[in-house]
Order: structure tokens, then sequence, then C-alpha cells
């Protein structure tokens, strides 16, 4: 079982942009544009906020959230380096899914919102290895967290599940889909309403949501 002493820590409500890191150089530019145009074009997704405001209310102080502008890949890293990260019991991602159709640009990812600082705002598979993390549940929470299938040239979204499993997670829960933006809030409510009030295992709680 984990060790962590608190319940859940969530990040969602991506604030749109790209950093200049993402963007790279001119070679990466010329290279990868279709990409970078398209992380470019990601908008908000409101319902990630409601969803994790809701899931907060209803675990009150065991849940802590980072939402918007708090929500960077250098405060995740800063938080695993720490150790704070391994604290949690639960990790919640609300957030864009990305699967590529090549790779040769950018690793299978989710997004946090790039406001200035070192990283890029996207968290790849092989950052996602590096994290120091004692969970019992991930929940991703992001368009096609789990596709199957290969993808040419590297991992599959279904990677990014087994990096977390790496990183010391127990289970994941993904998605093999697009996520309904203003669904999302009412499933995850009701998993945990499930899960931690009802105590039902979680693929119970999943089922029953």
């Amino acid at each position: 079982p984990s060790g962590a002493d608190r319940l859940l820590l969530g990040f969602g409500d991506f604030e749109p942009g790209l950093s200049e890191a993402a963007r790279g150089d001119a070679v990466r530019r010329e290279v990868c544009g279709d990409q970078i145009a398209q992380l470019a074009a990601f908008g908000a997704i409101g319902g990630t906020r409601l969803e994790l405001e809701r899931v907060s209310s209803l675990l009150g102080a065991e849940a802590r959230t980072l939402l918007g502008g708090a929500f960077t890949e250098d405060r995740l890293k800063e938080l695993s380096e720490s150790g704070e990260l391994a604290d949690y019991k639960v990790l919640h991602f609300a957030t864009h899914g990305v699967l590529w159709d090549q790779v040769d640009c950018f690793e299978a990812l989710l997004t946090a919102s790039a406001v200035a600082g070192e990283e890029d705002g996207l968290i790849e598979t092989s950052e996602i290895r590096e994290l120091d993390i004692d969970a019992e549940l991930v929940v991703l929470s992001a368009c096609d967290s789990a596709e199957p299938g290969e993808v040419a040239g590297g991992e599959t979204l279904e990677g990014r599940t087994r990096a977390f499993i790496r990183a010391g997670a127990r289970s994941v829960i993904a998605s093999q889909w697009k996520v309904v933006d203003r669904v999302a809030p009412d499933v995850m409510e009701a998993f945990y309403r499930t899960a931690v009030e009802g105590g039902a295992p979680i693929d119970v709680a999943l089922s029953r949501a």
C-alpha cells in the first residue's frame, strides 16, 4: 500500500498558449510545424476546473488542487523533486491529452499551462517515468489517454499509463476516447463519491459512475 499521508492532488484548468520552449528553435519549428500549430490551437477546457472543484468540495480538506496558471510542468517537477508529490494517494490530471500519428517531434503527452518557466508545458512519457510518486491511483481525465495500438517511431498513450506505473502508481484510470467536457465533472464526482464515501473498489466505482 501507498505510504502517502494525504488523499488527493488535482491538476487542471489548462490555460491556452504555447511557450517559447515548446516552439523550440528554427529547425524544430520547420520540422514540427504541424504539431506546434496543433498545440498552439488548444483552447481552454472549462469543465476541468468545475470537475476538480466538485471533487475537492466532495473530499474537503483532504483534497488540494492546482488550477490555471498554478498548473505548470515546472510546478509538477518541483513537487516531485521535493518529495511532496509522493505524499498523495491520488493524483488527478484534468487536461488535454494528445496522441500523435508520428512522434518525431513530441512523445505522447499531457499539457500543462505554458507560463513563464524553463519547461515547455508538455508532460511527455519519458518525463512521467522520472516523477517520484507513491499513489494508489492516478486519474487521467484527458482525451485518448489510454489509446491502444502502436504509433510509428514511438510509444502509444497506453505507454503513458505504463509510465505512471513505473513512476510509482499502483493503478491508473485513463480514457480510450475523447472526453466530453460538459460530462466529465458529473462522471468524476460520481466516481469519487462511490469510491470514497461508499468504499467501492475503483473499477466498481468507475463502472457505476
